[in-house]
This record gives structure tokens, C-alpha cells and sequence, in this order.
């Protein structure tokens, strides 16, 4: 019971406030005058007293500040047990905690460890080294289903996980660790998909620092080393004529010859289904690389590189596979755990790569030095670049050549291409040669030695994202990543932080929003187990009855996914067939009022009511619990499911991803329609715009 009367403070307050009262007293002289006129001597001598008294007040307020060391660090160095292990807070702080636990009343001089506890340890570790020596080794990987291989290992078979030896082997034994997995695994929330332990998103608050880095200033990064990368090998006229018809784009000539990416779809060239995206490079292979190819007409080899999601993986290669063992021609290559990928986007991707590659050893060092100023918005078209640099070096000689960096600018200005030349410099006329793929079907005997080598490394430009991919051997992947973090401004983000990237730029997020694929229909099962537990989680009198809510009104399917059987056709039973062949990807957002959540019901509207709904929305006086309120449109009505819904912050409104019916667009690029959002019977006015 809240007691009323007289609020007392304790003594403890009192005490701090005269603590800080004290420490912030300024102390002054009194004016030099003396029957109206200035003394000099003693006005110098009081001002020198209030400038000292000035600054020993700031001191003393400066250390006497509620603020400690630990707290005064952001939340993404901030750790647990930093209040009272000094060893826990950077370095720069050290000193400052060190003295603040010191001045402390609590504070006890460290306790050193025993030699009795330090004997313990030592024979603790002893036994765990003698256990980890007398278990077997893993020889074995597993394989991958694979509906094609070759003896001669021209279409070769594909390893399950990637064989590791330490402490952590037996973990891996189902799963593949992504290079960077003991980093992000201390500071994300992981998941399992597809076969790798894979970061969702950070521990800490990531919605609107997410938008900021990847729009507004800075950069933020992802480990994409889950996306696999292969190559298929043959001449480029025979290449071209058989994988032409498998890729929506096409195969075209003027990326043959050129130094430049392109995306595109995979698509099955018999059924014309859409099987995933896809990130594509041409690449010509050294001489000595084309000597190990296992086809005929080697000499003239090319290969052309493809980068695709692993949830279609297996499909993918499945079916370009099934046409590449017909011909001695083409092989194909597998190297998913041999090379790693990083995505940087945001607008300083371009600036913070060239911090951590300052010293390129190659022949592109010059192209390299011409884009070092350049945002990521303004470098060339899907601009692709290979180079060798060190990885491990010393952060004060990385400063050193930082400083020297701008005076060797200045120097070399007079040697950049002029504006006219400089998107030349991405169009040569001879198919593009990549060290970091050579390396990797070299198969060098010993491995990279990270700390002495120099490491193969490509980027290539993503426009559609604004940023850049980087590409290196999977050994160099852990000393990339920890080079890229240290920079200031640079944040890690994952899985839930990239969809949320392309939805703020209204890009169909894989496989999300993507139904018309095995790979979407796979993901909304997952979702729709994931919606269901939760819902059955919860407390019956604090959950939603989708069989009655609102004015005796039922859901309508599956209220816990996007519930594709409500256009259940006979002619097309198969559901992913019906939804490619009947439905488009629109962006939806809503005129005035009302969230948009996902699974939320998008219903057509008659261009005749459309006049009604706008009147309806301007009418103050008329609410939703109002008769005058139309109802919700029959079940006839619907025409989609919202696939991902936020608000977005770069448009400043909710907003959301939907597919809907093709009949509905009458041809149409934008419209009208109504949305409602699962376990709610009040529909609301949108607008939706297809998404080209």
C-alpha cells in the first residue's frame, strides 16, 4: 500500500548531491576597483585565479561524474561484467575504471590467482588435450543427394559440411560454421538454415541503426558465406547456346568481354520455373588452370562464375547439371567451402574497403586508387576488380600509410584517368582473368599462410543494394572480418537486418517474398510453424480465436501463414505452378490510417466504391466501430497475401510487400485495393504499385 506524508531522502543522497555540488564550485576574486578605478596588477592576478579555479573545477567534475568508465562506452562494446572486471573494457579505459574502482568504497584490491587454483587449471586443460588426442578424426564429410556426377570428376560430387579438426569439430558435424561464426555467435542470435549456422540479427537494438547505416552514413556488413559459389566451364560459344534458355536474362555477349557483374534468375529451361537469384561474373582461367580441366577442348575454356542462395542450391545445380553431363564439353566446379563472400552496404562501403586494403600488390593498383574517394553510389555499374593484398599488419603502420596515403594523392592526380575514360576502365576488350578464382582450382599443397602471403581478394559492385561484395578464400575470411570491424562506424548485421534492407528499398526479399518457388513455399511452412507455436504459447484469455473475433467474423485459411489453397484450382493442383503463372509481386502501402502486419488479407476493390472509401477516410466523425463502417469484402474478394510488412522508415509510413492475382492489374502498373490484417475484421484503403 503507497503510504502518504513527508518524503525523507536518504543520507546516502544528500551526500552525493553535496559530492557533486562541491566538485562543480567554481571559485572567484572579487572585482579589482578600487574608488572606481582598475587596479592592473590585481585584475591580471584575479583573472589568472578564476582561469585556474575554471580548470580545476572541469577536472574535478570530470572525475567526480556519476558516469563510469564502463558505462561511458557504446552498447555495442559495452559487456556484462565491466563494472568489476577491468580486464572487460578496451584499453583506452583501463586506467580510468582501474582508479574509479580504487576510489570506490567497495572496491578491494584485485585478488591474484592462487598457485593451488593455477595448478588446477593446468591439470584441467591437461585432461581436456589428452581426451581431444584419443578421439578419432572425422575423415568422412557426408555428400549431398546429387542427381548427376562423373567418374572423371567433370561434374564432381558435393561435400555435406566442411571437414575442421579442434575443439569445436564435433559441433560441425550436421552444420557448416561460417568463418566468422565465433564472433557473431558471442553477439548475434544464431539460426539454423540450410545447413549453416547462420547470425538473424544482433543481441542489441538493431531496427533503426540498421536503416541509418545502410542509407544514411557509415556501412554495414554480412557474412554471405552461406551463399554458395561455382563455376561452369566450357568454350564460351558452347556455354552460351546450352545456359542461354537457364538464366531469365540470358547469356549476353556484352558481359563476356568485360570487367563487369551482372544479376540475374536461375530459371528451369524446360518448365520455365524460377528457381532463385543469382550473382553472375565471367571469368577466363590461367593456362596453367586449364591443363587440370577434365573436357575436351580445354585450351579454350572459359568459365562463367555463379553465386546464387543456398536454399535453391541443390535444385539449381540439379538441373544445370543434368544439361552439362550431356556434353564432355562443359565441367562443372564446386567451391562452397573453399571461397567466402561479404556484403558491405551503405554509402562509405567503397571508403572503408579501401581503408582495409591501403596497400594493393598488383597491376590494378591504379584502377584500385582512382575509386578510393568515390561513394559507393557512384562507382561504376556492376564494376568487378581483382587484387593481392596483405591482410595482417600492424594497426600503427596502417595509420602511417593512411597519412602517407593523402600526400601520394595529391602527387598522383595529374596521372588519374580523365572523367571521360573512367568507365573504360571496366570495359577491356578480353574476357577478365580473377586471381582468387585461380587460387582456388590451384589447390595449392600448403595452406594460405594469412600471416605472410599476400590474399587473393575480388569485389564487385552491387547497384541494386549500394554496396560491394567482397570475395576471398575462406582461410583469409576471419582476419577480413576482424579488420572490417575494428573500423569506426561499421556494424554487423543479420539475416532479419537484410531483409529488412530490401524491403525499405521495395526489393522482393529471397526466399520471402518469392512463393512462386520451392525455396518461398519452403520458407512459409517454416514460418507458418514458427507463427502457430508462439500463438499456442500464449495463455488462452491472451490470444487471438481466429474461428470467432470481431462481429462473429472467422479467418479466412490458414491464419498462421499466407494460405495459397484459397485459389485452389482444379485445372492447376500444383500450387507453386499456379501462383507463377497467376501471380505478381505489387508494393503496398496505406492511404491514411492502419498498421500492416505480415499474412495481413488483400482483398479487390470495384472502381465504383473506390470514391466511397476516399470520402469514408476524410470523414472524421465516422470510426471504424461505426455502422456507417463497410464491412469486410466477402472471401470471393480476395486476390493476395502481404508476404513482408513494416514500417519503413524510409518512406516514413507502414508499408508492405504483397502478391497478388494478375487478373486484379487489368493491365494496370498501380491501383487500389483493401487490406486486413490477421485476427482483424476492419479493412483498410491501400494503394499498390507492381514491382518491376
Amino acid at each position: 500500500m503507497k503510504r502518504f506524508g513527508q518524503k525523507t531522502q536518504s543520507k546516502d543522497t544528500n551526500v552525493k548531491r553535496s559530492k557533486f555540488a562541491d566538485a562543480r564550485h567554481i571559485q572567484v576574486e572579487s572585482p579589482a576597483l578600487k574608488n572606481g578605478a582598475v587596479d592592473i596588477k590585481r585584475f591580471v592576478e584575479s583573472r589568472s585565479f578564476e582561469i585556474s579555479a575554471l580548470q580545476d573545477a572541469m577536472h574535478r567534475s570530470k572525475h567526480s561524474s556519476a558516469q563510469r568508465a564502463f558505462q561511458a562506452l557504446p552498447r555495442c562494446l559495452r559487456r556484462r561484467a565491466a563494472s568489476h572486471n577491468i580486464k572487460r573494457i578496451p584499453k583506452a579505459l583501463r586506467d580510468r575504471a582501474y582508479y574509479e574502482m580504487q576510489l570506490s568504497s567497495s572496491a578491494t584490491t584485485p585478488v591474484t590467482p592462487s598457485k593451488q587454483r593455477l595448478k588446477r587449471f593446468i591439470k584441467r586443460l591437461h585432461r581436456k588435450l589428452a581426451r581431444h588426442g584419443s578421439s578419432p578424426k572425422i575423415t568422412n564429410s557426408g555428400q549431398l543427394q546429387t542427381e548427376h556426377s562423373t567418374e572423371n570428376s567433370r561434374i564432381p560430387l558435393l561435400p555435406a559440411v566442411k571437414l575442421v579438426n579442434g575443439k569445436f569439430a564435433g559441433r560441425q558435424l550436421r552444420k557448416v560454421w561460417l568463418p566468422t561464426h565465433l564472433w557473431t555467435a558471442k553477439r548475434a542470435h544464431m539460426m539454423n538454415a540450410w545447413g549453416y549456422a547462420i547470425p538473424e540479427s544482433p543481441t542489441e537494438k538493431s531496427y533503426r541503426p540498421t536503416h541509418r547505416a545502410a542509407f544514411c552514413l557509415n556501412a554495414i556488413a554480412f557474412d554471405m558465406s552461406y551463399q554458395p559459389l561455382f563455376a561452369i566451364t566450357g568454350p564460351l560459344r558452347v556455354l552460351q547456346e546450352t545456359f542461354g534458355d537457364c538464366f531469365t536474362t540470358g547469356l549476353p555477349s556484352a558481359y563476356t568481354k568485360t570487367y563487369r557483374s551482372f544479376n540475374s534468375y536461375v530459371k528451369n529451361s524446360q518448365t520455365n520455373e524460377l528457381l532463385c537469384p543469382c550473382l553472375l561474373q565471367w571469368h577466363n582461367p590461367s593456362e596453367d588452370c586449364k591443363t587440370k580441366f577434365p573436357i575436351r577442348n580445354n585450351g579454350s575454356a572459359v568459365q562463367l562464375v555463379v553465386r546464387l542462395h543456398a536454399s535453391a542450391f541443390l535444385d539449381a545445380w540439379n538441373h544445370l547439371s543434368s544439361i552439362a553431363v550431356v556434353d564432355d564439353q562443359i565441367a562443372m566446379h564446386d567451391w562452397r567451402l573453399q571461397l567466402a563472400s561479404f556484403d558491405i552496404l551503405g554509402p562509405d562501403a567503397n571508403v572503408v574497403l579501401h581503408d582495409i586494403f591501403p596497400d594493393v600488390q598488383s597491376s590494378e593498383k591504379r584502377t584500385w586508387e582512382s575509386v578510393s574517394k568515390l561513394p559507393t553510389t557512384s562507382l561504376p555499374f556492376g564494376a568487378s576488380i581483382d587484387f593481392d593484398a596483405p591482410l595482417v599488419n600492424h594497426e600503427s603502420e596502417l595509420r602511417q600509410e593512411g597519412n602517407g596515403k593523402k600526400k601520394d594523392n595529391k602527387e598522383s592526380k595529374s596521372n588519374e584517368a580523365p572523367d571521360s575514360e573512367f568507365g573504360l576502365l571496366w570495359d577491356k576488350h578480353e574476357t577478365p582473368s580473377f586471381n582468387v578464382f585461380n587460387y582456388v582450382q590451384q589447390k595449392k599443397d600448403l595452406p594460405l599462410n594469412v600471416q605472410k602471403d599476400l590474399v587473393p581478394v575480388y569485389l564487385t559492385h552491387q547497384p541494386k543494394w549500394n554496396g560491394v561484395t567482397v570475395i576471398l578464400p575462406w582461410e583469409a575470411a576471419k582476419f577480413f572480418w576482424q579488420k572490417l570491424m575494428f573500423r569506426k562506424g561499421v556494424r554487423f548485421g543479420g539475416l532479419k537486418n537484410l531483409h529488412q534492407i530490401a524491403f525499405e528499398k521495395k526489393m522482393p526479399f529471397f526466399p520471402a517474398d518469392y512463393p512462386d518457388t520451392k525455396s518461398g513455399q519452403a520458407y512459409e511452412v517454416q514460418r507458418k510453424q514458427r507463427n502457430e507455436e508462439y500463438w499456442r504459447r500464449r495463455p488462452p484469455a491472451k490470444r487471438v480465436n481466429f474461428e470467432n473475433f470481431g462481429k462473429n467474423f472467422s479467418e479466412i485459411g490458414d491464419p498462421f501463414s499466407c494460405d495459397w489453397d484459397c485459389f485452389r484450382d482444379d485445372s492447376h493442383s500444383n500450387t507453386i505452378e499456379r501462383t507463377a503463372q497467376f501471380f505478381k509481386r505489387v508494393e503496398v502501402r496505406m492511404v491514411q490510417r492502419g498498421a500492416l502486419h505480415d499474412r495481413a488479407r488483400v482483398y479487390s476493390i470495384d472502381h465504383g466504391k473506390i470514391d466511397v472509401w476516399k470520402k469514408l477516410i476524410y470523414d472524421k466523425k465516422i470510426t471504424a466501430e461505426a455502422a456507417e463502417y463497410p464491412p469486410c469484402p466477402e472471401t470471393d474478394a480476395l486476390c493476395g497475401f502481404v508476404t513482408t510488412a513494416n514500417f519503413n522508415l524510409t518512406a516514413g509510413r507502414p508499408s508492405g510487400i504483397a502478391t497478388i492475382k494478375s487478373g486484379v492489374l487489368d493491365g494496370e502498373s498501380q491501383g487500389y485495393c483493401l487490406i486486413r490484417n490477421v485476427g482483424c475484421s476492419i479493412p483498410r484503403l491501400a494503394q499498390w504499385k507492381i514491382l518491376l
